[in-house]
């Protein structure tokens, strides 16, 4: 799988520069703050001695005031352009896993659960962004403020002091870097836990409605509860470690003040230095004190990024399983279509699908797929629009092979309504338009006379502003499957392929529906997969398949002489559908 390169040095090349100016602000504050240790020195001073009476304290504390407002005004800016590009980074970062999401194959979602795509785009981005942000802030503020403290120690108050006062920091180094993978392994761990769960989450929301019918509630209870267990489980033992890491660092720093309050007390009482360098070295202690306790923050924050980011970074090296070649070759779905000694098995499988498909559809014509559940009629039509990839010399469209046109451009002129209709949250005027860009509430009913969903549209209180809800969740699974067919042939494409998508319509009903298309559909190549016979009994061409294969073709009347599968497979539904009236006649 090829590598890609990654989100956070594409970025940083573009947008380095706003994190200059943030560090070079916060560089300023820094340099504002180790100031006032210095004034407070003057102000300690000059009250013990009183040199130059009030005056020279008033101007002290004016100074004090004036770097307290300074750091107000430079602390709103390096917060502007580092903790602002930072979401500047999460807003690209999230466009680009979308794009990159929409143009994987349907491989990909065949292998990936929907909870841990959410995980990573949310919790991990979010982790990943506090890396660039929090983590940066801490990173260049503990070097800076601490690399100052530290000379401003030397420099002004006393060489000896300041190495007692440090003798922490080696130790805290070691701890540091000890405990940082292992907060980078637990975090991982801890991340793929709340995948595992958000997708238990998603499924039973999605399922809802099997769980309510099978009384599986407490079921579903006991396995998210099991799947909530593992992630607090998980997530106390990062907190356990972090636990104990924090407050090792405290006592550290502790331990480093009270070794300069019993030094420097000393070298006051000795009178080699002063009381307000004892106070001022204080300062500067504290504020080696951040640096030290940031180790902590940087040192947890970074690893959490890391482990987030390289999880988002998998779905980006992800490779669609279907390909665009280098040099793509003009598709023209109004030309014919042949297959030739097909197999495929899916990516992933062991077990192969389709054996040896042989087949041809002129340009214009009507075929159907017909066979039992599993026989492979829906996967050939999927190949038949590129959503998986098959070997060349098997597929052709026209004079191409179907590895020489873009995907793009195959699906551009198909219609496709699969067997699992799909509706967005939205109003059933913008479903049926979704595929169009520009059409009119005049076009929109039209397609929805034809599909013969227009009168149950209509009663609806608020007609075609109707929201369908989540999924289509507020229609009937007829009503979803008439306005999917509504939607794909607004599409007005050379080719429609219907792969039995009105299977929750009684049998009589499907016949009206596919009389009303007759018209819209006779100049396309229209390929038609159902279960029932009869509903395709007007087809130009049926295609009977049987475990993969396809063990029959011809005329609805051809297939009926042969009294083969086909006539077997009529004879039975008739049976059934006599069945059924003589139970509803009783």
């Amino acid at each position: 799988m090829e590598k890609k390169k990654g989100y956070i040095g594409d970025f940083l090349s573009k947008k380095y520069y706003l994190y200059i100016f943030g560090i070079l602000v916060l560089l300023g504050v820094d340099y504002l703050q180790i100031q006032i240790p210095i004034y407070l020195e003057q102000l300690i001073d000059g009250v013990k001695y009183l040199n130059e009476g009030m005056d020279e304290i008033v101007g002290v504390i004016k100074s004090i005031l004036l770097l307290a407002v300074g750091m107000f005004v430079l602390r709103f800016f390096w917060r502007y352009f580092i903790i602002g590009t930072s979401r500047k980074f999460e807003r690209y970062v999230r466009s680009n896993i979308f794009k990159k999401l929409l143009s994987l194959s349907p491989a990909f979602y065949d292998k990936t659960k929907t909870g841990d795509i959410m995980a990573r785009t949310t919790n991990d981005l979010n982790a990943t962004r506090m890396m660039l942000a929090q983590g940066v802030i801490m990173l260049t503020d503990s070097i800076i403020l601490g690399s100052l403290s530290i000379y401003m120690m030397i420099t002004r108050v006393d060489l000896r002091l300041t190495l007692i006062g440090i003798i922490p920091l080696p130790i805290l180094a070691i701890v540091a870097l000890s405990y940082g993978g292992t907060i980078h392994k637990r975090f991982e761990s801890m991340q793929k836990a709340f995948s595992n769960l958000t997708d238990t989450v998603q499924e039973t929301i999605d399922g809802m409605q099997v769980v309510k019918s099978y009384t599986m509630e407490n079921e579903r209870g006991n396995t998210f509860f099991e799947k909530c267990q593992d992630y607090f489980k998980k997530s106390m033992r990062l907190i356990k470690l972090w636990g104990t890491f924090l407050p090792l660092i405290e006592l550290m720093s502790t331990l480093g003040m009270a070794l300069t309050i019993w030094y420097g007390g000393r070298l006051v009482i000795l009178g080699e230095i002063s009381l307000g360098q004892f106070v001022a070295f204080s300062q500067y202690l504290m504020m080696l004190v951040w640096p030290i306790m940031a180790i902590g923050w940087v040192v947890n924050v970074i690893q959490r990024g890391r482990a987030s980011y390289k999880r988002i970074m998998w779905i980006e090296n992800q490779s669609s399983e279907v390909m665009d070649p280098n040099e793509p070759k003009k598709a023209d779905l109004s030309k014919e279509i042949k297959v030739k000694d097909l197999s495929f098995t899916y990516p992933g499988s062991e077990k192969r699908v389709l054996h040896n498909i042989n087949l041809h559809i002129n340009p214009g014509q009507t075929v159907a797929f017909v066979g039992k559940t599993g026989s492979g009629k829906s996967t050939l039509a999927k190949l038949l629009v590129k959503m998986y990839s098959v070997k060349n010399n098997h597929i052709y469209i026209g004079d191409y092979d179907i590895n020489q046109l873009r995907m793009k451009e195959i699906r551009e002129q198909v219609a496709y309504v699969p067997q699992e209709t799909f509706l967005f949250s939205a109003t059933i005027t913008e479903n049926i338009g979704f595929s169009v860009d520009n059409y009119s509430q005049e076009d929109v009913e039209q397609y929805a006379h034809l599909a013969a969903v227009h009168s149950n549209i209509q009663d609806f209180p608020q007609g075609y502003k109707t929201i369908v809800g989540e999924r289509g969740v507020s229609l009937s699974g007829g009503q979803k499957q008439r306005v999917a067919i509504a939607r794909a042939l607004m599409k007005k494409t050379p080719v429609v392929i219907l792969d039995d998508c009105l299977s929750a319509v009684d049998t009589e009903t499907e016949l009206r529906i596919l009389d009303s298309l007759n018209e819209e559909i006779k100049n396309r190549t229209t390929i038609i997969i159902s279960h029932r016979l009869k509903a395709v009994s007007r087809a130009d061409r049926i295609f009977v398949f049987d475990e993969g294969k396809i063990v029959e073709s011809g005329t609805h009347h051809e297939l009926l002489e042969t009294n083969g599968h086909y006539s077997e497979l009529y004879n039975k539904q008739l049976i059934e559908e006599e069945f059924k009236g003589g139970d509803n006649n009783g």
